[in-house]
């Protein structure tokens, strides 16, 4: 027998256990220099310390376990509504065309108690609209079932429900598969910070450590010791880092596998929690993919699903699957874009002196501060800064070569990147706008940029013929208003 979604209910009697813990963790956080108090001051205060924070803490326990009880939740037909609140009231109604996924999440001790902690995420929120800390699984997979049916409207009205397809496993990774994954995530960031910290201290390692004793500086010379040292810790440093990478996805995305069911995604993964999240199949805005070389060595992308947002900071809310093989990839582009017909279309570049803008921003700039940085502590450091005047050329010429749009009646597609090349696709009828905009330099050469705008960001198309843009931007808005499809 399902759960009744339709009757206010609770959570579970376990979701007592978790706002227990939440409500004494987050007071810690709120209290730690009263804490740190407890072991600097004199003896006899700390028993009055104590006392004060065991009570603290007792107190926001108390309301929470008592808010905890005035708590309830529950749907109709196109609304999910949450009560809550004992003195302060608040009442939540959230139109459920307005939800983009319910993703649940399970500890160890929500498994135990076969209950999920569950978020139900809006395309109003850069964060879960409402969270529910521990709901029964039999009433989480009546939710989902509830709220991801497909509804055809007809002037507002609802006139029919499409119930959804039994659910189908797209692909699944095993544990070399994830060592794999793990192996080809970007590090160089990571070490590079790790790194500038690391040469920042490393005078205080050799006073305080005697990593470099005086004789050997003396014997070998003190740039030679160095610039060993230096290879010796960015090794360490590449290992740690990549091990701990391995381990973070093996943590965190262990057992992962994507599922369909007609009208929704839905991801799984994590080893010690595991999470779900749910990415409904007409509210996906768009679908990015990406490779770096260490991932098309493996045959690996990494795939991210946008959503619908407006407060993000970074204007999307995305699901990303850190790494996948091109044949569940290609099979999940035939899904979300049955109707469209990727063939039949043309491609188009940007304007070669794009590369100028890029070489002057990253290898120009950075020259000249390393020529004049040489030039006052050493004259050799002139050496790397005209090498790097010809690799960034090099770089600049080869994603400008890259840089490429799609257009045909249903999509628009943007390639750019060399050595991490990206692909997005987004369906026209999703566009929310475009945008040209026109700097001093393009408008001495007649060029323009465009920035297409969505429900999940943005996107833009840099150097091209403010002809074509203009013709761009008319074809794509006379696409938008002549179809009846709705972006949510």
């Amino acid at each position: 027998m399902s759960a009744d979604v339709y009757k206010p209910q609770r959570q579970s009697h376990w979701a007592i256990l978790f706002i227990l813990w939440h409500t004494a963790w987050i007071t810690i956080r709120q209290v730690w220099p009263l804490i740190l108090i407890l072991f600097v001051q004199p003896k006899e205060r700390n028993e009055f310390s104590l006392y004060l924070i065991v009570g603290l803490i007792a107190v926001v326990g108390i309301i929470s376990l008592i808010n905890h009880f005035f708590f309830r939740f529950w749907i109709d037909s196109d609304t999910f509504y949450v009560r809550e609140g004992w003195l302060k009231k608040k009442n939540k109604t959230i139109p459920i065309d307005r939800i983009q996924s319910l993703n649940v999440e399970q500890t160890l001790l929500h498994r135990f108690s076969k209950t999920g902690k569950v978020f139900v995420e809006t395309a109003g929120s850069a964060k879960a609209e409402v969270e529910i800390r521990a709901i029964r699984m039999d009433v989480v997979e009546e939710l989902q079932r509830k709220l991801f049916r497909t509804h055809r409207q007809s002037s507002g009205k609802v006139v029919k429900t499409i119930l959804p397809e039994a659910e189908k496993p797209l692909f699944t990774l095993g544990f070399l598969d994830l060592i794999k994954v793990g192996l080809s995530q970007n590090h160089l960031r990571t070490i590079g910070v790790v790194l500038a910290v690391a040469i920042g201290f490393l005078d205080d390692l050799e006073n305080q450590w005697g990593i470099l004793p005086e004789g050997k500086l003396e014997e070998m010379g003190e740039a030679v010791q160095s610039m060993m040292v230096l290879v010796m810790m960015g090794a360490l440093l590449t290992v740690g880092v990549i091990i701990a990478s391995v381990v973070r996805i093996l943590l965190s995305h262990a057992d992962l596998a994507l599922f369909y069911n007609g009208q929704r995604f839905r991801l799984n993964a994590g080893l010690l929690t595991i999470r779900e999240t749910v990415v409904s199949h007409r509210k996906l805005q768009s679908l990015t993919w990406s490779e770096n070389p260490i991932q098309r060595l493996f045959g690996l992308v990494r795939l991210d699903f946008s959503q619908a947002t407006v407060d993000s900071p970074e204007g999307r809310q995305q699901v990303a699957i850190p790494g996948m093989y091109r044949q569940p990839l290609q099979e999940i582009l035939r899904l979300v874009f049955p109707s469209e017909k990727r063939d039949h279309g043309a491609w188009s570049g940007i304007d070669p002196r794009y590369a100028w803008k890029q070489w002057i921003g990253t290898g120009l700039l950075p020259a000249l501060i390393i020529g004049i940085g040489g030039y006052i502590v050493e004259f050799t450091m002139w050496i790397p800064a005209m090498i790097w005047l010809l690799v960034s050329a090099l770089f600049a010429r080869k994603m400008t070569r890259r840089w490429q749009w799609f257009l045909n009646q249903d999509l628009l597609i943007l390639k750019q990147g060399w050595l991490s090349p990206r692909t997005t696709m987004l369906p026209i009828y999703k566009i929310q706008s475009m945008s040209i905009h026109q700097n001093p330099i393009q408008r001495w050469r007649d060029l323009v940029s465009i920035t297409v705008h969505t429900a999940s960001g943005t996107e833009w198309i840099p150097y091209i013929p403010i002809d074509k843009a203009r013709l761009l931007q008319r074809y794509v808005l006379y696409r938008i208003e002549s179809d009846s499809r709705s972006w949510m």
